[in-house]
């Protein structure tokens, strides 16, 4: 055979079969151009200039790894669903005299063409979307815009490199299912069915098992650091589970629902329940791969939208006033002095006075909760991820506490207030912390705003004491208790100021410049209008990254449908061409098809919602790492996120439910 003739064939093949193809290599250019893009904002020398940027760098790095593992994924998958339909093809090539070696020639050239056209398309739409994607970014950080275009040579010659490999994978996949197939076995491959599956009651109900026990993790975890070290095990049984229920518990439904003789005698619902039985072992497994890759763009889209959104709340949260100063060392009242002499220095020298004066004492340790004692363990610290009942204790005098408040208290010698950072009641009457017992003489609703109440990590108990004398002894046995980790006086002293960031970051210089080489007082100064460009840094950088990856399992889950519905329709063919000899109007097979469609393809989408339902305490748990505690933020913005996925959801089933439709219901040849 001529050299030119594979060629030929080859870029035949790609115009023949354009409604397979064009998905495919409209799907692997977004990869490409996805690809390069992070590239190059990974390695772009904008974001040099920001303090944070290595976290920044850091960010953008994991995205692109996570995109070249993904698309791997996704090109073999729809690769997958592409061979399928060309059996019958390359078993035609077969019959009409072409060895394998020749049809392995054509499906190289084919899968070359494809592979440049895309990766050209991908790195040209890259160039010209790379700087909207670096002004968007840019925005999202609060920095100033720069208008240079810069173009990374490395960026290019990974992401060429990366796809190149993917081309040679596909294309070793496909040589090597071509060589272990015998040509009528893929002539005939189209027209043969599967066999009606049978319904799998014990994998049903280990499915039902996994999910339950997955959403028992993720609505019982209380513990933040808890829900971050268990959430990757809850997303695996939800995963293992959905599959579970899909495959082995979709055939059960519907195999009771065709014993329900009031709803499958009807021609409507025999022909669909019958046609989704007698495939649905594959069907099961794509609804639960559109459903899994739906659900992870709900979560990764709210959740990194909800910390962008509600960073100046988190900013709050963390430091309560323009400028924050905080000692640790044995005398809180030195250290507040300290605080205080350094403070009143740099802002007489610019002018400036302090407003909204915030300063208290405190200490902090951590024990084991039992009901209505703390147990203070060595353990404890040790076993800090692993220990349910550990928390935080937090201790200040009443004389430091009623200066926050507007009406002040009085405690009795042996009473305490109490406050639990993450909600909830106290209901005992006493506290036990080692031989001393206190009478609770209130549970606080709320407390003073000071940059930890709220922030802390792990579950806190905040206790007002009657003194400092009350205070320091507690302390003491903490500390003869944890020998190795003892804990120290500490004191606050923050402060506003009638001025603009640079005014606020120029007197933080200044503090922190004089406090830094003191021997006799180990103070730490922070400033709100400072760190805020590391917070858009780090809350940008992840609702950026989010907004990536949900366009990248977005697409994921079109390409996906919209294969379904080809592959199906063309399943589905004769049998509806059958149902039309034997008397089925077009009409009926329009509202039959439209039955099938509409309960296969939005099933996903419900269960999406409650999966991201169920997630929503454990996710809320982990953003308060964050410092994120504005629930209700984080609620609007889920469902939010989710009716707009829903619209763009709707619109792709429209659209692919065509496609089925005008397959289906063509007459088969």
């Amino acid at each position: 055979m001529g050299k030119g003739l594979y060629r030929k064939l080859a870029v035949t093949n790609l115009g023949k079969n354009r409604k397979y193809y064009f998905p495919y290599i409209l799907s692997c250019t977004l990869m490409v151009m996805l690809h390069f893009l992070l590239c190059t904002l990974s390695m772009s020398s904008a974001w040099e200039v920001i303090p944070s940027n290595a976290v920044l760098y850091s960010i953008l790095g994991l995205g692109t790894v996570v995109i070249e593992i993904f698309a791997l994924i996704l090109l073999l998958y729809t690769n997958g669903f592409l061979m399928k339909r060309r059996k019958r093809e390359f078993g035609l090539y077969h019959i009409l005299g072409m060895e394998k070696r020749h049809i392995a020639k054509v499906l190289f050239w084919e899968t070359l063409f494809a592979f440049a056209i895309s990766i050209v398309l991908g790195l040209v739409l890259g160039c010209l979307m790379s700087k909207l994607a670096e002004l968007v970014l840019f925005n999202l950080l609060h920095f100033e815009i720069r208008y240079s275009l810069e173009l990374i040579p490395r960026a290019f010659i990974q992401t060429i490199g990366i796809f190149c490999l993917y081309a040679l994978l596909i294309l070793g996949r496909g040589l090597w299912q071509m060589r272990r197939s015998d040509p009528l076995e893929l002539l005939h491959s189209t027209s043969v069915g599967e066999r009606q599956p049978k319904a799998n009651w014990l994998l049903a109900a280990i499915g039902i098992v996994l999910l339950g026990a997955g959403y028992y993790l993720a609505l019982t975890i209380q513990d933040p650091v808890a829900a971050l070290a268990w959430f990757f095990v809850a997303v695996i049984l939800v995963i293992l589970g959905t599959y579970a229920c899909f495959i082995a518990g979709s055939v059960a439904v519907l195999k009771l629902l065709r014993k329900a003789k009031g709803y499958y005698y009807k021609p409507r619902h025999f022909v669909s329940v019958g046609l989704m039985i007698h495939r649905m072992k594959q069907n099961g497994a794509g609804l639960a791969t559109i459903c899994i890759l739906s659900t992870m763009v709900l979560v990764m889209i709210s959740g990194t939208a909800s910390l962008y959104v509600g960073n100046a709340d988190i900013l709050q949260n963390r430091y309560p006033r323009h400028i924050n100063l905080s000692y640790r060392g044995t005398d809180a009242d030195y250290g507040m002095a300290v605080a205080q002499e350094a403070s009143q220095a740099a802002l007489a020298e610019r002018g400036l006075t302090a407003e909204n004066l915030l300063a208290y004492r405190y200490t902090t340790f951590t024990a084991l909760q039992s009901e209505d004692r703390l147990y203070i363990d060595q353990e404890a610290l040790n076993n800090i991820l692993s220990a349910d009942a550990v928390i935080g204790v937090y201790l200040i005098p009443l004389e430091d506490y009623n200066a926050l408040v507007e009406e002040p208290v009085e405690l009795a010698d042996d009473q305490v207030l109490v406050y639990l950072n993450r909600g909830g009641d106290y209901p005992y009457s006493t506290l036990t912390i080692g031989d001393t017992t206190c009478r609770v003489a209130q549970v606080l609703e709320d407390f003073p705003e000071n940059g930890w109440s709220d922030a802390t990590v792990i579950s806190s108990i905040f206790l007002v004491v009657p003194d400092m004398e009350t205070l320091e002894n507690l302390l003491s046995y903490a500390n003869s208790v944890y020998d190795r980790y003892d804990s120290d006086m500490m004191a606050m002293y923050s402060f506003d100021i009638d001025g603009d960031k640079e005014t606020q970051i120029s007197l933080y210089e200044a503090i922190r410049e004089s406090t830094r080489y003191r021997e006799d007082a180990d103070i730490s100064v922070e400033s709100r209008a400072y760190e805020e460009q590391d917070f858009y840094a780090l809350f940008g950088g992840l609702f950026f990254l989010g907004i990536f990856l949900g366009f990248l399992f977005l697409v994921a889950t079109v390409l996906i449908i919209y294969y379904k519905q080809i592959s199906e329709g063309y399943e589905d063919q004769v049998r509806f061409n059958t149902l039309q000899q034997v008397g089925m109007t077009k009409r009926e097979v329009r509202k039959t098809i439209h039955s099938q469609v509409l309960t296969v393809f939005f099933l996903p989408l419900v269960v999406a919602g409650v999966h991201t339902a169920m997630a929503f305490p454990m996710i809320a748990k982990m953003l308060l790492m964050f410092a994120l505690t504005n629930t209700k933020l984080l609620i609007l913005t889920t469902l939010v996120t989710y009716l707009l996925f829903a619209l763009v959801y709707s619109i792709v089933y429209w659209l692919t439910s065509r496609f089925y439709y005008r397959i289906a219901s063509t007459k088969s040849h």
